[in-house]
């Protein structure tokens, strides 16, 4: 008798010729584990978070910069002209 009892016949009938697993289908090929799916990849879908960031801020900067520009020549071109009564 086998652990389960059984007789070791019965347990071998029940198996078919895999043996120890009674009712695995074994075709010959390894059965597919997981999502057959490809797997998203987080890394690249992050990296391109952080540059279009990079982008957006490099954007904002550059508008403050011709902001302060435009703010700086029209003082300086204000400080430079005579005033004339009228």
């Amino acid at each position: 008798m086998t652990p389960g009892g059984r007789a070791a016949s019965e347990t071998c009938v029940a198996a078919g010729a895999g043996g120890r697993f009674p009712g695995w289908p074994y075709n010959g090929r390894t059965p597919q584990r997981g999502n057959p799916l490809a797997k998203p990849n987080y890394s690249f879908e992050k990296r391109q978070r952080e540059i279009a960031k990079k982008k957006k801020q490099d954007e904002k900067d550059a508008r403050k910069r011709e902001a302060r520009e435009a703010a700086q020549a029209a003082k300086s071109g204000a400080a430079h002209e005579p005033s004339t009564p009228e």
